[in-house]
């Protein structure tokens, strides 16, 4: 019986070993080679430092989720925890940025763009960077999916957990979509910009729209249209006659019999070119690539 008990005793040391080793990493540099730093570990004393931020105009569905979680922390620490929209106003005492916040939705932070780079429309999860606790969301379903998962594994039962999460996990379920991967000159769609000419540019604008909506509808990423006075991108699909379309371009669209309602659709160096000279034709030009983008299978 005593031996059992050693045994038990023994693990129960081993598992709180193995979690608290689950927070460390290994950082040896070139003149530290016995130096090592600690991740970051949310504990319930930590929790109380924390406040809620969502997005500057977001609808009452996602405060109240804000207040279901705000609720739920304040049963474990017994502290109300602060709600506080994205904005940031430089000396503002309400809008301001804090190195203990819980990132509800789409929020204006850089930890939260970075994530949602790889983070589609209906994927649900969160994770922690830094300190920042992320509850991802690009819509109200996929939040509240979100919050579910992160009150049952991390603040469910919280009173006998030692470390809540650690620094670096993360737990992320992708939805299914009709293309799960959808690549353009071998390069994953999310990492291109639609670009549309700042200069009479109702028509490409116009298209620029309809191909955010496509793209979104087939693949669950949203990509970013923007006019060409931004800084370029490494990916880009220019729409119409952008200040980036090179005249050599130009030359051989031009030599290929383009004129009226005519469509044209050529690669450029880091991207693709969609061209019309009317409304027409440059919606027949963006028609004719969705079905090619259709006969792939999204390839």
């Amino acid at each position: 019986m005593k031996r059992i008990s050693f045994i038990c005793l023994l693990l129960s040391f081993i598992l709180l070993l193995s979690a608290f080793a689950g927070c460390q990493k290994a950082d040896i540099g070139e003149d530290e080679s016995h130096s090592e730093s600690v991740l970051f570990s949310l504990t319930k004393k930590e929790l109380e430092k924390y406040s809620i931020v969502v997005p500057e105009g977001c609808d009452d569905s996602v405060f109240t989720i804000a207040d279901q979680l705000g609720e739920k922390i304040k049963d474990i620490t017994g502290k109300k925890t602060e709600i506080r929209i994205d904005l940031v106003v430089d000396g503002s005492d309400t809008y301001y940025i804090d190195n203990y916040e819980i990132l509800l939705g789409y929020v204006n932070r850089p930890e939260a763009k970075q994530l949602y780079t790889s983070v589609r429309e209906n994927d649900s999860g969160y994770a922690m960077v830094g300190k920042k606790i992320i509850i991802i969301g690009r819509n109200y379903t996929a939040l509240k999916s979100s919050y579910n998962s992160f009150f049952r594994n991390v603040l469910y039962e919280a009173d006998s957990k030692d470390v809540l999460l650690c620094e670096g996990m993360q737990k992320i379920t992708s939805a299914e979509y009709a293309y799960n991967e959808f690549k353009l000159n071998g390069v994953s769609i999310e990492q291109y910009k639609i670009i549309y000419p700042s200069v009479n540019s109702l028509k490409e604008k116009s298209v620029a729209a309809s191909m955010v909506a496509y793209i979104l509808s087939r693949t669950g990423y949203t990509l970013t249209a923007e006019s060409d006075k931004s800084e370029p991108s490494l990916y880009e699909i220019q729409i119409g006659a952008t200040n980036r379309v090179s005249t050599q371009l130009v030359t051989e669209r031009d030599n290929a019999g383009f004129g009226d309602n005519k469509s044209y659709i050529a690669p450029t160096q880091n991207g693709v070119w969609i061209s019309g000279s009317t409304q027409l034709s440059i919606f027949a030009s963006a028609s004719k690539f969705y079905e090619r983008i259709e006969v792939t299978n999204g390839m």
